[in-house]
């Protein structure tokens, strides 16, 4: 059975489950051994293994049982885990307090999922309580460690991000994108009076009031640009965690590359009215309709677009002027 969790399939449905995570115990107990004993089947103290692998304890001083081993490793991926989604889950708080809260709850949880994720405690400490059995040894280096490695690098990573957030730039976030689309409102009723009339002076009033728009429109957006809420990544560790419990079960390479944890924020506000500037005659036909938002997403395709943006303002302001008598159609999107 998968468990269900944020809408994200957490293992491969094995026989065990850890929090989310659902494993394989006995595959994992099969593929760890056959890799372990290779490199340790000539080791003179090999006899204090043998219990490990039969359902009792090692003989290496602590007493180790693989199944609460294979618990506790799985125990820590899950912690790391239930990072996924960590900053996205913030902003759904609804006041400072609580922001405040949850925030301080999430760092304490990456917290913690980066020291139990750590080589040190993992590696360097297998052997005693609070580690993993000694026999880990042979086979966290070449296997657990890329994984161990990129898990605790892109926490780090997430923590710093989440410790640069706060409530009142959430708030403003919120604000200055309902001020957005509101000009964008007024940019469109805008266009549509200036189609619907032939009255030169009031067709004049409308190009001036648009310009202002476009300015005011831009102000926003480079706040929103700004905003720290608008630069953070994505983490899911999910891809990751799944192939890594494949791979303990012996069922993945070990050899597959590590899925990446992060997203980065391709989020794009900028999205301005966007036209095409009519080539040829003095008189402008009407401009191409394209809606808000239905750029290419390429930041280069994006500035080259609003320099077109620009000479389609100027033209069509010179083309006002020598047409002042003919009524002229054109998209609000133009500007």
């Amino acid at each position: 059975m998968v468990i269900q969790r944020r809408n994200r399939n957490i293992g491969s449905g094995g026989s065990s489950t850890v929090g989310a995570i659902s494993f394989d115990k006995e595959a994992i107990k099969n593929a760890f051994r056959s890799r372990a004993e290779g490199s340790r089947k000539f080791n003179r103290k090999y006899k204090n293994d043998s219990g490990y692998f039969t359902g009792g304890r090692c003989g290496w001083g602590a007493g180790h049982s693989f199944d609460e081993d294979v618990q506790k490793l799985v125990g820590i991926f899950n912690k790391v885990a239930e990072m996924s989604g960590a900053i996205a889950s913030l902003k759904e708080c609804s006041s400072s307090e609580e922001f405040l809260t949850h925030k301080n709850a999430l760092t304490a949880k990456c917290n913690q999922a980066i020291n139990e994720m750590s080589l040190t405690t993992i590696e360097n400490e297998v052997g005693y309580y609070t580690g993993l059995c000694i026999i880990w040894e042979d086979y966290t280096a070449s296997f657990l460690s890329p994984y161990i490695t990129a898990f605790t690098n892109d926490l780090r990573s997430q923590m710093n991000e989440i410790n640069g957030l706060n409530y009142e730039e959430l708030v403003q976030l919120e604000a200055l994108r309902l001020e957005e689309n509101k000009i964008k409102g007024e940019i469109e009723d805008a266009y549509r009076k200036y189609n619907e009339t032939d009255d030169p002076d009031e067709q004049e009033e409308i190009l001036i009031a648009v310009r202002k728009l476009k300015q005011k429109h831009d102000e926003v957006v480079s706040k929103i640009n700004n905003n720290s809420w608008n630069k953070v990544n994505a983490y899911d560790y999910t891809s990751s965690i799944n192939q890594l419990i494949s791979m303990m079960e012996g069922k993945t390479s070990p050899d597959t590359p590590i899925p990446p944890n992060t997203t980065p924020n391709n989020s794009d506000p900028n999205q301005t009215p966007t036209g095409s500037v009519p080539s040829g005659g003095n008189k402008p036909k009407k401009f191409t309709f394209t809606p808000w938002g239905e750029s290419s997403g390429n930041q280069t395709n994006q500035q080259t677009m609003q320099i077109l943006i620009l000479a389609g303002v100027g033209l069509l302001i010179v083309f006002f002027f020598m047409n002042q008598k003919d009524k002229t159609e054109h998209s609000y999107y133009d500007y």
